[in-house]
């Protein structure tokens, strides 16, 4: 990445284009004890969310005005970042995205959009809105889709729980793509039930009056086998045949965790979680 930048393939609509290398000004490691420079205004993390350990290392990156936009996948993952750096401003973001590492510092998009809402969490301060706001229109101006402000951001990241507790979650356990899942193996049923608990845990953390109607369920599941990018796999199934540890508490044991806070039963889920922390044992076994 250093030496030669990192590849970007776009590739759908019957198209395929690469776009320019993109090349950093600088790499820098959460380890480095070494760094003595001036800290950011943004820290766009992306990581996974995989342990503790992905929270620690930032400090000598911040300022007392820099703002850390999260847009790791997960629901309640704010809270951690929020204790690890006090002061610190925080923006949660939701990413719209269908894509897949394809070698080492490539990465192919089998979509024709890039999305983000993203919202200030712990602080409504304005001049932190501004320059999320500000973030939003370089994003934009970069290249990125969309960048909208939201107005509930706890909603959004439930609303994309939806799809990555149903979807990313199955494929992951079954080593199955989702048209192997939808289309070979009639996996809609099951998907459907497990895509309603989650609904109701989010309808419960969010309330009635914020939340989407039932039928977003049958949207997500049209969704999905209409939208079935070919030679797409699911992040969290990218992972598991990379032989990666996997995020199943930020995708599945968080919103276990919410629905017993909350007293809202979920089997499958629960189910799920177990059969994730299976995966992920023999993942990190191997390491």
């Amino acid at each position: 990445m250093k030496a030669n930048g990192g590849g970007t393939i776009v590739r759908g609509r019957g198209e395929e284009r690469t776009v320019e290398k993109f090349v950093p000004d600088e790499l820098l490691s959460a380890a480095d004890e070494t760094y003595d420079g001036e800290g950011y205004d943004y820290l766009f993390l992306t990581n996974k969310i995989t342990g503790d350990q992905v929270v620690q290392g930032l400090s000598k990156y911040v300022h007392k005005d820099s703002l850390m936009v999260l847009t790791q996948n997960g629901v309640d993952i704010e809270e951690p970042y929020r204790v690890a750096y006090p002061g610190v401003a925080l923006a949660s973001a939701v990413a719209y995205i269908a894509a897949s590492l394809t070698g080492p510092v490539e990465a192919t998009h089998f979509s024709p959009f890039l999305k983000f809402n993203a919202g200030l969490v712990f602080s409504d301060d304005a001049d932190m809105r501004g320059r999320l706001e500000l973030l939003g229109r370089r994003s934009v101006e970069s290249g990125v889709t969309s960048f909208e402000l939201s107005e509930n951001i706890v909603r959004d990241r439930w609303r994309k729980m939806l799809w990555n507790g149903t979807m990313n979650t199955l494929a992951a356990i079954t080593d199955l793509t989702l048209p192997e899942l939808l289309d070979d193996l009639d996996y809609e049923e099951i998907m459907r039930e497990v895509c309603m608990e989650i609904w109701r845990v989010g309808l419960a953390a969010v309330g009635e009056d914020s939340w989407l109607a039932e039928d977003v369920v049958d949207e997500i599941i049209t969704f999905t086998r209409q939208a079935q990018f070919d030679g797409f796999v699911p992040s969290t199934l990218q992972d598991v045949r990379r032989g990666k540890p996997i995020e199943y508490e930020a995708i599945c044991g968080n919103v276990v965790r919410a629905a017993k806070k909350r007293d809202v039963p979920v089997p499958q889920l629960r189910l799920l979680y177990k059969l994730l922390q299976a995966v992920n044992y023999k993942l990190e076994k191997k390491l």
